[in-house]
């Protein structure tokens, strides 16, 4: 989508311009309001006045139906991965994790009970880095995809794929789809 701006600018041109659709920030948003009118201005465009709502670490909604948690990252100064839980369902999602390996980062927790899916980056380290956080969780995981990585990671996918025998890696392509 070419990042947050030209997503913005879609929701109130094409996608949702008859719904309202509210947009969680690991920002100050005020900031990134200033920023964001600055840019449209700019490019002589007008966006509709979407709700923005600061993500903080923790559970950042909980309707009965969806619940979603923040855990914070040290990837840069305010990232996160989340966590979806609907109609028993568990769905992690890593974001961006430091580059020291996820054992500096990832939030382990997550692991204590069953993920239907779980969604990894391998840009910023190998993969096989995840199998001391995985090899004994193991049982926890019902799928495990890998994405944000480079061709020159894969083999070490594969690796990682091999050591947790079990447990069904797949590497992420564009268009793929997942039944959990």
């Amino acid at each position: 989508i070419s990042g947050i701006l030209p997503y913005i600018g879609g929701c109130s041109c094409w996608w949702f311009r008859f719904s309202d659709p509210e947009f969680y920030l690991p920002m100050d948003i005020e900031k990134f309001k200033i920023g964001m009118n600055a840019w449209f201005d700019m490019l002589g465009s007008k966006i509709k006045d979407f709700a923005f709502h600061r993500v903080n670490d923790g559970v950042i909604c909980d309707d009965g139906t969806i619940k979603l948690t923040a855990y914070r990252t040290k990837h840069c100064e305010e990232s996160y991965a989340y966590l979806l839980e609907a109609e028993g369902k568990r769905v992690f999602f890593s974001g961006d994790l430091c580059p020291d390996g996820p054992d500096k980062d990832f939030p382990a927790q997550v692991l204590n009970a069953p993920l239907d899916l779980a969604v990894c980056e391998s840009a910023h380290f190998d993969a096989t880095e995840y199998i001391p956080l995985f090899e004994n969780k193991k049982d926890n995981i019902k799928q495990l995809v890998i994405t944000h990585y480079t061709e020159q990671r894969v083999p070490f996918i594969h690796e990682m794929a091999a050591t947790l025998k079990g447990v069904p890696v797949a590497i992420a392509r564009d268009g793929m789809e997942f039944d959990i």
